[in-house]
């Protein structure tokens, strides 16, 4: 018998991957100047974008061990 994941834990994870999308997308307008200049500019911004890329892989992680 396949044990699969709640319906909960499986609309958590698509949160965070569409989090970690745009994520993504915000460190490449950083990065590339599209919103900021430097980094400086919105340190907040990097600090959070940093954390929810690290959350998102920590929650794919969970996922892979229970897949």
């Amino acid at each position: 018998m396949e044990v699969g994941l709640s319906s909960a834990i499986n609309s958590t994870l698509s949160s965070i991957q569409r989090f970690s999308v745009l994520t993504e997308q915000t460190q490449n307008r950083i990065a590339t100047g599209q919103k900021h200049s430097r980094l400086s500019d919105n340190p907040l911004a990097v600090s959070v974008a940093k954390d929810l890329s690290n959350r998102a892989a920590d929650l794919l992680v969970v996922k892979d061990t229970n897949s």
